[in-house]
């Protein structure tokens, strides 16, 4: 029998009611997307990855809305969705179109094809908001109109955002008054799901297939399950120093030959510096963070960043090396960080706007 969500087998949606798939969209939403992101948030350094997740409901939910596939049309599907979920008399249509295609560029691309956001995107878990988008002043006043500079996002907050709209999507689906929304799913779910299809067969039972598996394990992971992934590192760098032959289930490990050859090339004590002070962002939740908060001497770490940057090949760890030296702009005299994480918030926009040309 073929799971097709977390409560409901193939068998819920053969000659199904509309009724039956709105069960299971809200069954698939729910527990394999919003109940996940809220558990990231509850756990340490969760709160990016729950935003990485959440990303996914822009787009599915405007096709759902639309009644229309998303093939070839991603940023416009999730600039349609986006909007849906945030507008309100407090929000111009057109800026929020201009807000979700930045998001689009910075945040979903940067997950989906970087494995990490932009640099324009920050995230702070004190904002009022679910987000704060900054742009150029005219006239001492912000222009909306303007180049979008960086958006801030508040990812408990975006969650429970999310949160609300799916459940009043839901209910609006589930009120016979609805028809157009109502058709619009219904002919979605016919063009993703395939609900006349039978279910995937599995040409086996559950014993055989428990035994092939087993058979057919990865010796590589046999080998390390019982090591720390540092012991792990640590032994394949060895091995490729020492110019012996390394298996594609070891360089798979490494990610990338360039990433392998960061490791290898970025000096030890550069290394040390740098991993202690990335801790440091890890555990950072304020803007404006206090000098007494670094490992080391703020020139110290600028130094070892620079030569990790001069000698990194990676693009994703040159990105992610040129924000950590950015941010490190934003540690500052403990006398000057506002505890208050409104006043910090705010501090920080000052602070950032003074530094610019």
């Amino acid at each position: 029998m073929t799971q097709i969500s977390p409560n409901f087998s193939h068998e819920k949606i053969e000659s199904a009611s509309t009724d039956d798939l709105i069960d299971v969209l809200e069954d698939r939403v729910v527990y394999w997307l919003l109940k996940p992101a809220k558990t990231l948030l509850e756990t340490s350094h969760g709160n990016i990855p729950a935003v990485s997740l959440l990303l996914s409901y822009f787009e599915a939910h405007a096709i759902y809305l639309m009644g229309k596939d998303s093939l070839g049309q991603s940023k416009r599907f999730f600039r349609e969705g986006f909007v849906d979920v945030f507008i309100s008399p407090n929000h111009d249509r057109a800026f929020l179109q201009r807000v979700a295609d930045f998001l689009y560029e910075q945040a979903r691309c940067g997950f989906f094809h970087d494995g990490i956001f932009r640099d324009k995107v920050l995230f702070c878990d004190d904002l009022p908001g679910e987000f704060i988008v900054t742009v150029p002043q005219r006239n001492g006043k912000p222009d909306d109109s303007g180049t979008i500079v960086s958006l801030v996002i508040n990812p408990g907050r975006f969650l429970n955002a999310l949160v609300s709209h799916f459940a009043n999507y839901v209910s609006r689906l589930r009120d016979g008054a609805h028809m157009d929304a109502r058709d619009n799913f219904r002919r979605s779910v016919e063009i993703k799901w395939s609900p006349s299809t039978p279910g995937a067969i599995i040409g086996m039972d559950e014993e055989t297939f428990t035994e092939l598996s087993r058979q057919k394990a990865n010796p590589w992971v046999e080998k390390s399950s019982k090591k720390r992934a540092s012991e792990v590192f640590e032994e394949l760098r060895a091995k490729l120093a020492n110019t012996k032959p390394v298996t594609t289930d070891e360089e798979e490990i490494l990610h990338s030959p360039e990433k392998l050859r960061d490791l290898l090339e970025i000096p030890n004590d550069a290394m040390e510096v740098v991993g202690a002070y990335s801790a440091v962002l890890a555990e950072g939740r304020r803007l404006l963070k206090p000098l007494s908060a670094l490992p080391y001497p703020k020139t110290r770490i600028e130094e070892a960043l620079q030569i990790a940057m001069h000698n990194a090949r990676d693009p994703g760890t040159l990105r992610n090396l040129e924000i950590a030296l950015d941010v490190l702009k934003d540690f500052i005299p403990d006398s000057d960080v506002p505890a208050d994480p409104e006043e910090n918030t705010k501090a920080w926009f000052a602070h950032r706007a003074g530094q610019r040309p």
